[in-house]
């Protein structure tokens, strides 16, 4: 599906069914606190956020320079947060938290760029979708730990949203 087009009633069905193999995978659970809703809600709107600025950044010539400079007004943001907000007696190097900046931020944004430009924006959305699954599979492969039904459930249901949105 190209930017733009019309949504069909399976790309709907399969974001269903990814959103509630995620739910189940999460262990997430219905409290009665309207602001832990009030926070999902605002995570979800956030990611959805992502997905479609990422897609214009993408698709728009340049994204790894763009890129770059979104992170340059992040550090200007984010530094005097930083400052004051540090442990100041952590004790950890700052050449560890730039590498830990570096790894964990610039290089998986900068591959999210070329994801979108490669998959669009509605068919990366179903692969962040994959993100707690992998999460999961890791646990249980890497770390030993035990999956519940409900778990297993929702990986079903994520691996079936993927092939229903794929299979053209």
């Amino acid at each position: 599906m190209q930017h733009g087009e019309s949504r069909s009633i399976r790309d709907w069905l399969a974001l269903l069914l990814a959103g509630g193999g995620v739910l189940l995978m999460s262990g997430a659970r219905w409290s009665a606190s309207p602001r832990g809703v009030i926070f999902a809600l605002l995570a979800a709107t956030l990611w959805a956020i992502y997905i479609v600025l990422g897609a214009r950044i993408a698709t728009a010539g340049s994204s790894n320079g763009r890129l770059t400079v979104g992170f340059c007004y992040a550090t200007v943001v984010g530094l005097p947060l930083v400052a004051v907000l540090w442990p100041h007696g952590a004790g950890v190097p700052l050449p560890t938290v730039v590498g830990l900046g570096i790894l964990s931020a610039a290089i998986p944004y900068s591959l999210d760029q070329v994801v979108l430009r490669m998959a669009g924006p509605s068919y990366f959305a179903i692969l962040l979708a994959l993100l707690p699954l992998t999460a999961a599979l890791l646990g249980a492969v890497a770390l030993g730990q035990s999956l519940s039904i409900a778990e297993m459930v929702g990986i079903v249901a994520v691996v079936g949203a993927v092939v229903a949105r794929d299979h053209r």
